[in-house]
Formats: C-alpha cells, structure tokens, sequence
C-alpha cells in the first residue's frame, strides 16, 4: 500500500483528527504553536497511528511556549505500541533515501525566523526523482521543497519515525495469509452447508 493510499485512509477514518486535505486539525489555541507535537501526529497519522494532540503534548513533556527537545519528541513517540523512534543527523540524501520507505516518517529540525533551531516539520513523501520534499507543516499546511531549499534551512537534524520491526513482520504475515484465511473460511463454510443437506434431506421424505 503506498503512501497516497495510506493517507487517504487515514484521512476517512481520522476525520476529527485531520482536515479534508490530510493536515492536523488544531483543536484548541492552546496547540498553535506546538510545532513538535503537530509535527509529531502528523508523523503517527501518516504510519497509521491514530492519536491527538493533547496525547502527544502529555506523553512528550511539552509545556507551552518552550521549544520542545528533539529528545522528548523522540521519547513520547517511541512510546506508542508498534513505533520506532530514533534521533539522528543525516544528510539531504539520506532523508531522500529514507522517505523511500511509505512506513517511514522524517520530523526535521529546521531554523525559520533566524539562525537557531526554532521549529519542527514533517516530511512524509519524496517526488520527483528524490529531488522534491512532501512536507506537512503548521500553519503554512501542505508543501513541496526542492531538497536544497530544505538543506539552506536544515542542519540534519532529525527524528526518523518508522513502524517497528516486529509490527512489519506482522503486518506482512497478514498480507500474505489474509487471501488463504479467506480461502479457508469459503471452504469450511462450502463443507458445512453440504453437511447440512444430507442430514436435512432424510427427514424430508418421511
């Protein structure tokens, strides 16, 4: 399953938690400015997660109007089941490389109104050959950056969020067994209903 697939479902079953297009949808003014957390759901919401705000404000420690370390980011992420969450610093071709993967999320660290680290983003897709960047970010929403205007801004710090090991497994176990199971289902159901006409029939023609 791809990522615009993915999304979409996502989107149908996460409606109040996501706006028609795929963004968070903020659900208290408090939050506004919460750009580690909003990038965080983002990133759970695009691996299938389905949280709030509030749930991640609570497990990352975040206070209002202190920027939030990328090492508590990280902590309340990894604390979902079936999520892996790691700090790292990687290049541009590295994020590219990594995007590659539609069960992996990138939040990036990036500097916005000055030369320090001020805010937080998520990148969800690559296109275009690895050149353009799919981040979603709050308030300016949806956008595509070349990968060097995300470098002139981005000192390669990052979050990689991804689905756990043990959770691919799984779910790749039941991609391939689902078909069978329901193979399986169909013939035991086929044999039962054969069984109960020759028991029925007898009784009939007496």
């Amino acid at each position: 399953m791809n990522k615009v697939l993915t999304s979409f479902l996502m989107i149908l079953l996460c409606a109040p938690l996501l706006s028609q297009d795929g963004v968070p949808v903020i659900p208290d003014e408090e939050y506004r400015l919460a750009c580690g957390p909003i990038a965080g759901l983002v990133a759970l919401e695009s691996l299938g997660v389905a949280t709030d705000l509030p749930e991640i404000a609570t497990r990352c420690h975040w206070v209002k109007d202190k920027m939030l370390p990328l090492t508590d980011l990280c902590g309340g992420l990894s604390s979902y089941p079936g999520i892996e969450c790691k700090s790292v610093q990687i290049s541009p071709n590295d994020l590219c490389r990594l995007l590659k993967d539609n069960r992996t999320a990138v939040i990036l660290a990036l500097r916005k109104n000055g030369e320090e680290i001020d805010h937080a983003v998520c990148a969800v897709d690559v296109q275009e050959n690895g050149q353009v960047v799919h981040l979603i970010d709050y308030p300016e929403l949806h956008q595509k950056k070349l990968i060097g205007e995300i470098a002139d801004k981005w000192d390669g710090a990052a979050l990689v969020v991804r689905i756990s090991p043990i959770r691919r497994a799984l779910d790749d176990v039941a991609v391939c067994f689902a078909p069978l199971a329901l193979i399986l289902i169909g013939v035991a159901w086929f044999r039962s209903r054969r069984r109960n006409k020759k028991t029925t029939y007898p009784n009939e023609h007496r």
